[in-house]
Formats: structure tokens, sequence, C-alpha cells
């Protein structure tokens, strides 16, 4: 697109989030080719815009949500799960051959090693430092400001508020709006 000169891309997000490797990444490449090739770049929440998709379109000129969308979790999640005692109440046994002390996350009992939780606590705390700082970087909120939101969710008005999204208006509202700054910067 930026190859054939467009001037205004819009990305219409409506995701609870996901994987988080690669999107802070991912949107600061987005954020670098929009300004090296001035392409005003609009992210239009259209109902969800948490996480790791939070992550991407804020790195936009414009958020802007939907009067219905929630905006945030700006936060980070490993879900681990243990199935030891399934297994052990299934009568099944675990047998591990490994080469390497950390190989395996688990006691003899079945209960999760303090050293496997521990760096896995560890990797999140380096990313969520990192999610606050890219969502610093691209909003202009302190960190503080940022980690007050403890990864919570908000309706539009309370994103508004905090800053985390820049306009509400609804789709008709947005496409409007959008048309109105694509013709303003056509004509600049």
């Amino acid at each position: 697109m930026a190859e054939a000169g467009i001037k205004t891309v819009v990305m219409d997000l409506d995701s609870g989030g996901g994987q988080g490797y690669g999107a802070f990444e991912c949107a600061n490449e987005l954020r670098k080719l929009c300004d090296d090739n001035g392409i005003k770049l609009f992210a239009y929440n259209d109902g969800c815009m948490a996480s790791a998709c939070y992550a991407l379109g804020c790195v936009a000129d414009e958020v802007i949500s939907n009067p219905y969308a929630d905006s945030g979790s700006i936060g980070v999640l490993v879900a681990l799960v243990n199935d030891s005692k399934a297994m052990d109440q299934a009568g099944l046994a675990r047998t591990f051959i490994t080469a390497g002390a950390s190989k395996v996350p688990f006691e003899a009992d079945g209960s999760w090693r303090e050293g496997f939780l521990a760096d896995i606590q560890s990797k999140v705390d380096a990313l969520y430092e990192d999610f606050v700082s890219h969502v610093c970087t691209h909003t202009g909120l302190s960190a503080e400001v940022v980690k007050g939101t403890e990864a919570k969710m908000f309706s539009a008005n309370e994103a508004l508020s905090l800053g985390l999204i820049n306009k509400i208006m609804t789709r008709a509202e947005f496409v409007s709006y959008v048309v109105g700054k694509h013709k303003e910067q056509r004509n600049a």
C-alpha cells in the first residue's frame, strides 16, 4: 500500500488478543512504515481491543472506539495446566528420562518445581515491562497510568478518560471522520 501511494490506512480491530510473541515488533514496524511513507493510521475498536490487539492498535495516529466497545487488558498471562492428579486418579504414571536439571518442570510429587514457576514469573514480569513501555511510547501515557489499569478492560468512556483511546464514534461517524481526514490530507 505504501508503494502504491496510499496515505490513509484503517485497522478495524475486534480481538481479545492472543499470542504476544512478535506483537510489539509487528506494531512498531507498522508504525515505522506509516511514518516513513506519510501514511495516517487509524485504529477502530469495533468490539474488543484487548491485550495483543491493544498492543497493535495503540501505535495508530488515532485510536477510535465504538461507544459499546471495550479496550485494555494491558497485561501478560501464561496459563499452565498440571494434569498430575488427574493422571494419578486414572492410574497413569509418568517417567521422565532427561538430560539437564531444569528440563522437567515437576517435583517428584507432581507439583510444579519452585524454580520453574519463578523462571516463568520473571519472564512474565519482563514482558509486562516491555508491554507497558510499548503502550507508553505510543500513547504518551505514563507507566504509572498504564500499570494502574491493572490489566482490566474498560468501556469506551472509561478508556477515553484514561487516555487509552482518543475518540468515541459509531461506525457511521467513524467512516465520515476518516473520509474527511483523508480529504484534508490529500488537499494539504
